[in-house]
């Protein structure tokens, strides 16, 4: 299958997890929290469902933060966040994600990351590059100017200590709180320089933004290891990271933080 067929799956699935969260958003629904500690409502669920009926059709493998756990990792998969930002939701600040990536041999090759309650989707691949809509304009997201004055992304339920100091650390001059993956889109689009995280996540999370951000001279970097962050992890999770737009050096914030 074309790469321009996968995109095309890959933002009709996302568009229609995204419909379906709507149904259940601002409905008091309940919520279960999971082994990990997370919430999860049904409207993860219904999602989850919705984006597999579409992504099967293409006959890749699909890996959905609500599906089966698999031992082993496929060389090409789909990456699926059906509902992130559960907690975002749940608040109704109208700040949470549906996130679909394509992986291949361990990088994202292939992003969508849609806001439905925003009405924004920005979704890329390296042959039809980066794209953001808003609404009935889109925009082709080529290298951003970022703002000039040093502004960093925080996420607003998942902080840390360490996040406020690297803040004071590298004399940040704004940050700015926000929810689930919409962070690195809007990274993307120029809202901001850089968004460290030390606190875990899972590799549906970050996937779609890094494939969205590679587009555009931007990235996430593996503080563990120095090196652009790989997927098909142990047990899916990630490593502390820096997710930085077009304008920035990820090479400027990789002090060790206490």
């Amino acid at each position: 299958m074309m790469e321009s067929d996968l995109m095309s799956a890959a933002l009709s699935a996302t568009k229609a997890g995204g419909e379906k969260t709507m149904q259940y958003y601002k409905s008091g629904l309940d919520v279960t929290i999971k082994n990990d500690g997370s919430p999860v409502t049904q409207a993860d669920q219904e999602s989850h469902k919705v984006i597999c009926k579409i992504l099967n059709e293409t006959g890749v493998p699909i890996i959905s933060e609500e599906g089966k756990v698999w031992a082993d990792v496929p060389p090409q998969y789909w990456l699926v966040d059906p509902l992130d930002g559960t907690k975002d939701f749940i608040a109704a600040n109208d700040e949470f994600t549906i996130n679909i990536a394509l992986v291949k041999e361990g990088h994202p090759v292939l992003g969508v990351i849609y806001a439905p309650a925003l009405g924004e989707i920005y979704y890329a691949s390296k042959s039809q590059s980066a794209w953001m809509e808003i609404g009935t304009e889109k925009t082709q997201l080529t290298e951003r100017s970022a703002p000039k004055s040093l502004t960093m992304f925080s996420s607003r339920f998942h902080e840390s200590e360490k996040s406020t100091l690297f803040a004071e650390r590298y004399n940040v001059n704004c940050v700015v709180p926000m929810g689930s993956a919409l962070k690195y889109a809007r990274l993307a689009a120029g809202q901001a320089n850089i968004y460290p995280r030390f606190v875990g996540t899972s590799e549906w999370d970050t996937a779609a933004g890094q494939a969205i951000l590679e587009c555009c001279g931007g990235g996430i970097i593996d503080l563990t290891t120095g090196q652009r962050m790989l997927y098909g992890k142990k047990n899916w999770r990630n490593n502390n990271f820096i997710a930085f737009g077009a304008e920035s050096d990820p090479g400027d914030f990789m002090g060790e933080i206490a």
